[in-house]
């Protein structure tokens, strides 16, 4: 039983740190989009 309860919070604590990774993953994809948005607006207005 203790094995089971083990295995489950060991399950639960993996999904959880690559939920967040993945979560971080996209927020520094958008924030370099957001970047390069701002660059190709900055050239154009020159």
């Amino acid at each position: 039983m203790s094995a089971l309860v083990f295995l489950g919070v060991t399950l639960v604590l993996g999904w959880s740190v690559l939920r967040e990774s993945a979560r971080r993953r996209r927020w520094k994809e958008a924030e370099r989009l957001s970047r390069c948005l701002f660059v190709l607006a900055d050239l154009r207005g020159k």
